[in-house]
């Protein structure tokens, strides 16, 4: 599920529960990063997440564009 606190990374949509921007999760595919990538490097820093999660910040933003 994607959130927006205006208390928690400044308002900007997220991967609720974590401070997993949206943005991040689109600049990390732009900086050439696939999901599983994505989910390595969230894991090495403490934050669970899952391909879904991922899919659903990526259908956010699409949604967003559209």
């Amino acid at each position: 599920m994607i959130e927006k606190d205006k208390k928690i990374c400044g308002g900007e949509p997220r991967i609720k529960g974590t401070r997993l921007t949206v943005a991040g999760v689109l600049g990390a595919f732009y900086g050439g990063k696939n999901i599983r990538d994505i989910i390595r490097i969230s894991e090495n820093n403490g934050v669970k997440v899952s391909k879904e999660e991922i899919r659903e910040a990526i259908n956010y933003a699409m949604k967003l564009i559209k």
